[in-house]
């Protein structure tokens, strides 16, 4: 599905989750920072009208648009999370960072995936 990855459009800083999404290595950006990497997926999750697993609660909430979506399901996989800061007009995206919900990094094997995938984008780690 072609429309996975939401490439960035502006240059700045992003929060970023890497995912396998039917078995299609994607990464999904978000700029607000006041999402959390759990937000990211819902906002996946929404877009393709698919329901997501939520085994844990979040410490507050215990309503089911409020739970916090897992790693895995079984259409998904989240395989790393962090920051990225993207220079559009060169095509360049540096990844860094983890994520502290999650407790996942950015993982440098996807990356590599994701670059044979779209070789216009230099993705840097």
């Amino acid at each position: 599905m072609d429309d996975l990855t939401n490439w960035p459009k502006e240059s700045k800083e992003y929060k970023v989750v890497q995912m396998v999404v039917d078995e299609e290595p994607c990464v999904r950006f978000q700029d607000d920072s006041d999402d959390r990497h759990s937000d990211i997926i819902k906002t996946l999750c929404n877009k393709l009208k698919r329901n997501f697993t939520a085994t844990k609660d979040t410490e507050i909430f215990k309503i089911d648009n409020l739970r916090v979506p897992d790693l895995k399901s079984e259409w998904y996989e989240v395989v790393g999370a962090g920051k990225v800061d993207v220079d559009v007009m060169e095509h360049q995206i540096l990844f860094s960072g983890d994520s502290y919900g999650y407790k996942i990094a950015i993982r440098k094997d996807h990356l590599q995936k994701m670059q044979s995938l779209y070789p216009e984008w230099k993705l840097k780690y």
